[in-house]
């Protein structure tokens, strides 16, 4: 009768290991499924232009580093789920891009500058900036290369919406004559 005991204490144990290991799997998941439907704002600065005489930060990092733009807002729950995407690719990312989220200021006088809040990402809060670059939904991002042109932009509403965008410009980096071609120049 001991030994039967035994099997099924050892077997609940399984059971319950595997059981947290699909919980966890699931909450994953969950996690990085959010209602999508990204869509592009012709506002702002188009693929290819310079964003560095609006966001001067970006363009001072290594050149090969590409940087990611998320404008966001603390009031909206979409928002909050970007945000925690955004910091697992910094880690993720490390190395390889910046990433800079800018929040909702409430008027023209509620500005901020750049600061890092964990390695690989910076803060800071900006009225002005939201409308000098056209992002009018949040949450918008834009990425660049490491001299700040626009390789990619939209809504994102999800972490595989940032992923996206970065494998964009990685791709762009990786095959600069992409660019050209994106911008109707021939190389």
């Amino acid at each position: 009768m001991s030994t039967w005991m035994l099997l099924n204490s050892l077997g609940l144990a399984v059971v319950s290991v595997v059981l947290y290991l699909v919980l966890r799997q699931l909450g994953y998941m969950l996690r990085r499924i959010t209602p999508s439907g990204a869509r592009s704002s012709p506002d702002g600065p188009r693929i290819g232009e310079n964003i560095t005489p609006h966001i001067p930060e970006v363009a001072q990092a290594a050149q090969r580093q590409s940087r990611l733009v998320v404008f966001v807002s603390r009031e909206c729950s979409i928002c909050a789920v970007v945000r925690a995407g955004a910091q697992e690719l910094a880690r993720t990312w490390r190395g390889e891009t910046r990433i800079f989220l800018v929040y909702d200021g409430h008027d023209e006088s509620d500005e901020t500058e750049f600061f890092e809040v964990d390695p690989g990402i910076y803060e800071k809060r900006s009225f002005a900036l939201r409308r000098a670059l056209g992002a009018s939904f949040v949450p918008f991002a834009f990425v660049t290369d490491g001299r700040g042109i626009v390789m990619g932009k939209g809504l994102v509403n999800e972490i595989g919406h940032l992923e996206s965008l970065l494998e964009v410009a990685r791709a762009k980096v990786e095959q600069p004559q992409m660019l050209a071609e994106d911008m109707g120049v021939s190389a």
